[in-house]
């Protein structure tokens, strides 16, 4: 019980989990921080419970993050990575969330040709020569959800991080009260 109750951060606001949740992009932006990573990706469905405002402990955090997954960090060319982006793109919602990139998609183009643009932290555009690093959890990386790389990875190192402990040691890095992430990371193309 006292490690539950223990204190861990403050929260500015309500963040949600969902395909739709901002809780998502705040995991993967924990993830992506702690692999030292170029992107991170996670699956929707892992992100189990909301945060809500004001003080947040080990144990609501637990909720949030229940399965003592630990992190992957993948290596992957700019095509392939595109073609997995597409992957996720193609389904009957965007089940994963991203940090380190902006992906704009046209809906209404075929399927495997919807990404008009993905743009990488600091402005860069994805170069399909150009062998990235992607942090996930080990379900994912395992194929779970259908989210894992497969052969495209070039190389896969387990980091020994668990997701859990991650996202605590994330949140207590970050100004108090934590904010939810603002940025978009999957835009829809409005021509």
């Amino acid at each position: 019980r006292p490690l539950l109750e223990r204190p861990v951060a403050r929260i500015a606001e309500r963040m949600a989990p969902g395909a739709r949740g901002t809780l998502g992009n705040l995991v993967a932006d924990a993830q992506r921080w702690a692999g030292s990573a170029d992107l991170a990706v996670m699956n929707a469905g892992g992100v189990r419970a909301p945060l809500d405002t004001g003080t947040v402990t080990y144990g609501s955090l637990f909720e949030v993050q229940p399965f003592g997954n630990r992190l992957v960090k993948l290596r992957v060319r700019g095509r392939d990575l595109r073609t997995y982006l597409e992957r996720i793109l193609n389904r009957r919602e965007i089940n994963a969330h991203l940090s380190g990139a902006t992906v704009v998609y046209d809906s209404t183009r075929q399927a495997g040709h919807r990404i008009v643009s993905v743009t990488l932290s600091g402005g860069r555009s994805l170069d399909d020569t150009t062998v990235y690093s992607v942090v996930m959890n080990d379900f994912m990386a395992a194929g779970g959800d259908g989210l894992g790389l497969g052969a495209a990875a070039l190389s896969s190192e387990e980091l020994n991080l668990v997701d859990l402990d991650v996202l605590i040691a994330y949140l207590q890095a970050q100004p108090q009260p934590v904010l939810a992430p603002r940025d978009t990371r999957w835009v829809l193309h409005k021509p």
